[in-house]
């Protein structure tokens, strides 16, 4: 296998405008988005639709066919109104998701997303996948003649955030072993690639410095943070966005 860059950046807004033509992107927001895309497809979601607004959900909703959709996402880190479920991944459970299709908006992972979608092909990836989607990606971009794989970190309201980074950092080492010839493309990915020098996968006291994730826990989500962090590589899930907008399982 081989590619000829790896890439990352550090937030969804620097993922507008950048070239992606020539690379496969992997797109990450630890806590939570997708964590939740992970976990929702992982329970048997037929596939994870993700909107940037509330109101274009519940359009979307009502296009799909409301008895088939469910809706979830955050604003603020809470559960939108009138939504189904919030941004926390183990609400995604296989008695809520199971053959459903989940419509979801959010700060700042599903603007990551949307950023990233001219890519040949974009990935969801976290904690929770980050080898298999890591290497998934390396394929995908070997598959499709792809130059780069870039990681995009959604970042928090424009900031970057260091679960993002490391979450990044740690795919990076992956697809780097799998590609040893490929170059780190920009100063930023190099900067980022070394926050996992010398850390392990589940290194959470270096991740809990996060402003992002101190303001979860401030808000009550303690148990989200501890899911999306504490069980690294523990599901071999890729979702991958495919042609119609919809993100559904890798085959």
């Amino acid at each position: 296998m081989a590619i000829k860059t790896i890439d990352i950046l550090p937030t969804a807004q620097a993922a507008e405008g950048y070239d992606f033509s020539v690379s496969v992107a992997v797109v990450i927001d630890v806590l939570r988005a997708t964590s939740v895309i992970t976990n929702a497809l992982s329970n048997g979601a037929s596939a994870v639709a993700p909107v940037l607004s509330p109101e274009e959900g519940f359009a979307l909703a009502d296009k799909l066919g409301r008895y088939g959709v469910v809706l979830g996402g955050e604003r603020n880190a809470d559960v939108i109104p009138g939504y189904d479920l919030g941004n926390s991944p183990q609400d995604y459970a296989p008695g809520a998701v199971a053959g459903k299709t989940v419509v979801i908006t959010t700060t700042n992972g599903t603007v990551a997303l949307r950023a990233s979608s001219s890519a040949k092909s974009v990935i969801a990836a976290s904690m929770l996948n980050y080898k298999a989607a890591a290497i998934k990606a390396v394929r995908m971009a070997v598959e499709l003649s792809a130059e780069s794989v870039v990681f995009v970190c959604s970042g928090n309201y424009g900031a970057l955030t260091l679960e993002d980074c490391f979450c990044a950092a740690v795919m990076a080492d992956v697809a780097a072993d799998l590609c040893p010839s490929a170059a780190f493309a920009s100063d930023m990915a190099v900067a980022i690639h070394d926050l996992a020098r010398g850390r392990s996968a589940d290194d959470v006291s270096f991740i809990s410095r996060s402003a992002h994730y101190g303001r979860l826990i401030a808000k009550g989500y303690s148990a989200d943070v501890d899911f999306c962090l504490r069980h690294p590589d523990s599901l071999d899930t890729v979702p991958v966005m495919c042609a119609d907008g919809l993100i559904r399982l890798a085959k």
